[in-house]
């Protein structure tokens, strides 16, 4: 009877558990229904993010130009640098001028003082691409990632100062009867070359009203002279450049000084740096090279030629020569004391030559004139 009534009663704690079990089960059950559905959340979402990192990012820009600054840039080409970018879309480009009241409140809202400028907004840091696609087009950064692109270097409108910075004027004063005298132009073709923006270029002649008065205010004694306006300090490095070769005056102008030869000495009224070169020969040695060759090398040296004598040595003109100098072998060249305007020729004549108490310069080293035969004159020896 009791063995009865034991499994009578286990047999109903048994039915007594099974919806304790079922629960417990049912509980188990949407918890790994949570944690599955929780884990396909955060797949989904890196798959979204991973889908969203693929795509451009979204950036727009607003362009801030000078109307009045007809020679600054018009950052096309950055604009078109930062738009070929794949990993960017420029899904918008507005421009406002600085006269207009956008224009102003935009450059005080982000701090700008040169034109033109882009302003670059949106996804400007999705990725490191973006970033670096950016930088390379010159954009920096400020605190909130909005990207600001400003001139790095002339010419720039300033916007305090409601002036374009980098137009640079030259004047070229000159004496057209100078025929000799070096051209400018091609100096100033070289410094445009360089970077330089030169807007306008003045010639004066040098007995007009104009050039007079520029001559006296700044002291000029040379002919040509060049002037460039107080621009072309904006420029980086132009005032160190500048230095060994002229002046920059208190109005800010830049004078060149160091004038290479052939110049009008104004002091004097006469050309310096015409040299007249004599060349010695021996109508005896038809071995001998023409002395002519030389005047190639000094011309690429700079040095101008305004006249070229040949002498025998056997006339008394050629004699006295050999005697002055003590010339031991030829052909040989005397150089006019105008030969030491020219630097690159006084620099090299120690080697191949002497320079005399008249300032003569003699040539005097045949030896170095390869493959050429010269004569020995103290021997009559005929060297190849």
């Amino acid at each position: 009877m009791n063995a009865k009534n034991n499994r009578t009663k286990k047999t109903k704690d048994s039915r007594n558990l099974i919806p304790i079990i079922s629960s417990f089960l049912m509980i188990i059950l949407l918890y790994n229904i949570s944690i599955t559905n929780q884990y396909t959340s955060e797949i989904d979402e890196k798959i979204n993010l991973a889908e969203e990192l693929l795509k451009p990012a979204m950036i727009a820009a607003i362009l801030i130009t000078a109307n009045d600054c007809t020679d600054c840039d018009t950052l096309d080409s950055t604009i078109a640098k930062i738009n070929s970018s794949s990993d960017i879309d420029l899904a918008s480009l507005k421009t406002q001028d600085i006269s207009s009241d956008e224009g102003k409140s935009l450059a005080r809202q982000y701090g700008i003082k040169q034109l033109p400028a882009i302003i670059i907004t949106g996804q400007t840091d999705k990725t490191q691409n973006v970033i670096n696609a950016i930088e390379s087009a010159d954009g920096i950064y400020n605190k909130d990632m909005i990207a600001l692109i400003t001139p790095t270097k002339p010419i720039y409108y300033d916007i305090e100062t409601a002036t374009t910075i980098g137009d640079v004027k030259a004047t070229i004063i000159t004496d057209d009867s100078c025929e000799s005298c070096i051209n400018i132009d091609s100096l100033i073709s070289q410094i445009e070359a360089g970077g330089i923006t030169i807007i306008e270029k003045e010639n004066l002649e040098h007995n007009s009203t104009t050039a007079t008065d520029l001559i006296s205010e700044y002291n000029i004694n040379k002919l040509p002279a060049l002037i460039f306006s107080s621009d072309f300090g904006e420029y980086e490095g132009m005032n160190a450049l500048w230095a060994p070769v002229g002046s920059v005056e208190d109005d800010g102008s830049f004078v060149l000084r160091n004038i290479s030869a052939p110049y009008l000495d104004l002091d004097t009224g006469k050309v310096v740096g015409l040299m007249t070169v004599i060349s010695l020969t021996d109508n005896t040695c038809d071995e001998c090279y023409d002395a002519k060759v030389h005047e190639d090398i000094i011309g690429s040296m700079g040095g101008v030629i305004a006249t070229w004598t040949d002498i025998d040595i056997s006339t008394d003109k050629g004699k006295d020569y050999i005697e002055r100098y003590n010339i031991t072998s030829i052909p040989t060249i005397l150089l006019s004391e105008d030969a030491d305007r020219y630097p690159q020729l006084v620099s090299v004549w120690p080697s191949v030559g002497t320079f005399e108490s008249d300032g003569t310069l003699v040539f005097r080293k045949n030896e170095v004139m390869t493959g050429m035969t010269y004569k020995n004159i103290l021997t009559g020896e005929i060297i190849s």
